[in-house]
């Protein structure tokens, strides 16, 4: 590479780069630990190629070739089991860095796992993509085709996991930033159906065919398609091919009008839609509260 630095880094045990991070300091992770990069003269704060920098083990925890996620100061890995979620966090007790795991009280997320017969599945986590807006997320494809979403908003004191299941598996998750004020778009490579389909899906969370027509922009559906019927009541709905043979969810004009399977591309209500239509696979929602604080 042009103009590259190139420095052997004194350490006991020879362990592969697995990424590269910055957070004010140059972070390496390896299979074996993480190490802080920073300058060697304490006069210098950036690295030059006429220098010897200095390497300083932070933590030894080890890392999964996964690139990292920076949240604001906070570097958040993968270590190398591919099961936990770690964090470096700077501790004055040691006047240096420490890691926090933050799967600690989540261990279903990515531990070990059971299939309905009882057999064990084992569990990793993979791809990563990062949304900013509105509030800092982290979404990782899981082994088995489930999608994890960390919510990660330290300065308020709100972690916490959130499963997505689908009929299918997700493959690979990105995200993608958005102007004019608006939230950051998730897009996900889902296979459905069979092993050689993959299908290109957003969440789409301001689905511009719902303004004025109901209470909430966000499609809550997967794999759907939306209609503007614009003031034409309707009650056959086409284009459906790609959910041929599948049953779905279908929200007409802001109401559940119930489940339809898919014949021919199409399916049809037994009352017209006037307004909207969204139809889509359906999913269920279930929420794990805390126990209540006794005063």
């Amino acid at each position: 590479a042009d103009a590259a630095l190139d420095f052997t880094i004194a350490s006991r045990q020879l362990d592969q780069i697995q990424w590269m991070a910055d957070a004010i300091d140059l972070f390496l992770g390896t299979a074996g630990a993480e190490i802080r990069i920073s300058s060697g003269n304490t006069t210098k704060a950036s690295l030059s190629g006429d220098e010897i920098p200095r390497s300083d083990k932070a933590t030894t925890e080890g890392c999964a070739q996964i690139q990292p996620v920076t949240i604001n100061r906070r570097i958040l890995f993968v270590d190398r089991s591919r099961k936990k979620i770690f964090t470096f966090v700077y501790d004055f007790n040691i006047d240096g860095y420490d890691s926090l795991e933050i799967t600690a009280t989540s261990e279903h997320i990515a531990g070990e796992q059971f299939s309905t017969l009882g057999e064990q599945v084992n569990i990793a986590l993979g791809p990563v993509g990062v949304t900013r807006r509105p509030d800092p997320r982290c979404y990782f494809v899981r082994s088995d085709g489930q999608l994890i979403c960390l919510t990660y908003f330290q300065s308020e004191k709100v972690i916490g996991f959130t499963r997505f299941v689908t009929d299918g598996k997700f493959v690979a998750v990105t995200a993608i930033p958005q102007t004019g004020g608006l939230p950051d778009q998730v897009w996900a490579i889902v296979e459905r159906f069979s092993a050689t389909k993959r299908f290109v899906e957003v969440f789409d969370s301001e689905a511009n065919e719902f303004l004025n027509e109901r209470s909430w922009l966000s499609l809550q559906t997967d794999c759907a398609k939306v209609y503007d019927v614009n003031g034409t009541s309707t009650t056959v709905f086409a284009g459906l091919s790609h959910l041929e043979g599948r049953q779905v969810r279908c929200v007409g004009d802001g109401a559940d009008l119930g489940l339809k399977t898919v014949a021919g591309g199409q399916i049809t209500l037994a009352d017209p839609v006037s307004r909207s239509m969204e139809i889509g696979l359906d999913y269920v929602s279930t929420l794990e509260p805390m126990r209540p604080a006794i005063v």
